[in-house]
């Protein structure tokens, strides 16, 4: 997971990046994407917390004997967040390896877990022979007031991308609207606050190394023209209604109770 070096901070379960030299407030790209709906996400969640059941079967048994049944309960709801905290924590390590080995920095330790991870990049490098122009910075869009943070952006083959690195289970079509967001904004907050030019970007690629297989890699070309960045923008006043709508319930114009 990139990290932004621009000031950001959490509310209302979004990120927000705050502007530099005017504080000026935004939603963060991956924020807006949330909005998207995932349907998904709830038969996995289920199915998550069942095998955690079965799989902790005596385990379960004991909270619910010392602690009660709500403890239990508790402990059966966090498995899908147990589950994407680890995978999380594992994509940041990756990333910042990424990172190290793109800008010619020493990597340092590498744990177990990562090392698969590393040994794949390289040979993104080796065979692709990137040429990196920016290594995890922020962009910004005065124009449709939102902040990002995208993973590189290199010359390949002659032209310029801008990558996202994905260390998920899968690749997923939706990076091509996280990636638009990248190239459409109006310039790049280096180190998180020299403001530089955007370079123009010619194609929009992710580079997934699977969690489920880190032992080959796959490059991906996604559109990010005008048409999928308008789809973005649809989601940005998706978000925009989010927040309006937590306050637009006022007090009721009736009340009653049945005796």
């Amino acid at each position: 997971m990139t990290q932004p070096k621009t000031l950001t901070e959490r509310a209302g379960g979004s990120r927000w990046y705050i502007h530099p030299d005017t504080g000026e407030r935004v939603p963060g790209v991956t924020s807006i994407l949330n909005q998207l709906p995932k349907p998904f996400l709830k038969p996995w969640g289920e199915k998550l917390v069942a095998q955690e059941a079965v799989k902790n079967l005596p385990y379960v048994q004991g909270i619910v004997s010392n602690s009660g049944e709500d403890a239990a309960v508790d402990f059966l709801k966090g498995a899908a967040y147990r589950y994407t905290r680890k995978a999380s924590n594992l994509g940041s390590a990756a990333h910042s390896i990424f990172e190290a080995l793109a800008t010619g920095q020493p990597v340092g330790t590498v744990t177990d877990d990562v090392k698969p991870f590393v040994r794949q990049f390289q040979n993104f490098l080796d065979t692709v022979q990137p040429e990196f122009l920016l290594n995890e910075e922020t962009v910004w869009s005065e124009t449709h007031s939102y902040g990002g943070s995208f993973d590189a952006i290199a010359k390949i083959d002659g032209q310029t991308v801008v990558c996202d690195y994905k260390t998920s289970k899968d690749a997923h079509g939706e990076t091509a609207l996280q990636l638009a967001a990248y190239a459409h904004a109006d310039y790049v907050l280096k180190d998180g606050a020299e403001r530089i030019d955007l370079p123009k970007i010619d194609r929009g690629v992710i580079l997934h190394i699977s969690n489920a297989n880190p032992n080959k890699w796959a490059l991906y070309e996604v559109p990010i023209d005008g048409a999928v960045f308008g789809y973005f923008l649809a989601l940005r006043e998706v978000f925009k209604w989010s927040l309006i709508e937590r306050k637009i319930l006022g007090k009721p114009l009736l009340q009653g109770a049945a005796a």
